[in-house]
């Protein structure tokens, strides 16, 4: 099981970093869950899929330069073992 997840990205348009998502091995992707919140704890994104990224919008409009904290929740594929992470991720314009 292996979990990368960037601390920053620049939703830019310039197809270099425009989206923050978690990488990783030994997921399974039947038991995998990840959210975005600001500082204040609102949800701006959720998603069961693990390809799927967070575009540095919220309702369709883009969000200020800032820290935003992520958390995964995700099941070890080979172990049978539930984890939760969480951490924050600058975003960069």
């Amino acid at each position: 099981y292996l979990l990368y997840v960037p601390t920053s990205f620049t939703p830019n348009g310039d197809n270099v970093n425009d989206v923050f998502k978690p990488l990783g091995e030994g997921i399974d992707v039947t038991n995998y869950h990840f959210m975005v919140f600001d500082r204040w704890g609102e949800k701006l994104f959720e998603t069961d899929n693990i390809a799927e990224g967070w575009d540095g919008t919220f309702n369709g409009n883009p969000v200020q330069t800032g820290v935003y904290i992520w958390k995964v929740k995700a099941k070890e594929f080979y172990r049978n073992v539930n984890t939760e992470h969480s951490g924050h991720v600058n975003l960069l314009r």
